[in-house]
């Protein structure tokens, strides 16, 4: 097994609400991300994958974060929350 390059290269949070919090922040980075190469591309097919992961970033992405982080830790929930659909192939 080839050795593990990771370890001390991934950021640690002291809790669920400080990891909430970075995701949250990763998230409005993102927007800015998806703004800059959508600027930056002419091809359509291009831009509608981004507007794509820009609408899932955005929509269901940061609203988790943010629900997230508003709980904070000790909540006694699992790590994520929210509704537990499962993926029965095609559109969830």
């Amino acid at each position: 097994m080839p050795p593990n390059p990771w370890p001390g290269r991934v950021d640690r949070y002291d809790g669920l609400a400080a990891a909430c919090a970075a995701g949250v922040a990763g998230e409005v980075a993102n927007a800015e991300m998806y703004e800059r190469l959508l600027a930056a591309t002419q091809r359509p097919e291009i831009a509608t994958v981004l507007k794509r992961l820009q609408q899932a970033s955005q929509k269901r992405h940061l609203p988790a974060f943010e629900r997230c982080a508003q709980r904070g830790d000790g909540d006694g929930g699992e790590a994520g929350g929210g509704s537990r659909r499962r993926w029965r192939g095609g559109r969830p």
